[in-house]
């Protein structure tokens, strides 16, 4: 009988992880951010076009961190080599975000559902779990988020100071 009631009890703790709460993870892989081959960028920021303000100034925080993945070996040379690109093509708001750069590129969206309309799609969607309007603070990653091959990392909170948490989390991962 005891073991049954711990089988029955172990069950619903492991239900309730991974199916209750979603799988929340601030450990996004590099090759999220950057081909790891070349170096290239491979994500782009969004931040809702009505957005306040420090999520713009967010989405540049995060800009750092992929320019800090933004390395690679040079087997010819025995090194490593640093692409530097033009920090403007990283980010976009969502209302200008077009679609076969969203096709080509993993995306990184800044804000919860009230000021991306990114994230609204996907919370409506059924694809981000979150309850973003009660976030301390989170980073969602949803692997083929828009389009297949492409994923997408969420990083909000239910205000804007929660949202910059979450990206100082997400920078320093």
């Amino acid at each position: 009988m005891k073991a049954k009631i711990g089988s029955i009890i172990l069950f619903l703790v492991i239900f309730q992880l991974f199916f209750i709460f979603p799988a929340i993870s601030t450990d996004v892989p590099r090759s999220f951010f950057v081909n790891t081959a070349d170096g290239q960028p491979q994500s782009i920021i969004v931040v809702g076009k009505n957005a306040a303000s420090m999520d713009s100034i967010s989405g540049g925080l995060i800009i750092t961190k992929i320019q800090a993945e933004a390395y690679y070996e040079d087997p010819s040379r025995g090194m490593f080599r640093v692409n530097i690109w033009d920090r403007e093509k990283l980010i976009t708001y969502d209302e200008l975000l077009m679609e076969n750069v969203a096709k080509n590129n993993n995306l990184i969206l800044v804000g919860g559902p009230v000021a991306n309309r990114l994230v609204a799609n996907l919370v409506q969607n059924g694809k981000s779990r979150i309850d973003w309007y009660n976030s301390q603070g989170d980073i969602e990653y949803i692997p083929n988020g828009l389009y297949l091959g492409r994923d997408v990392v969420i990083v909000a909170g239910a205000d804007r100071e929660k949202t910059r948490d979450a990206v100082l989390r997400l920078i320093n991962s």
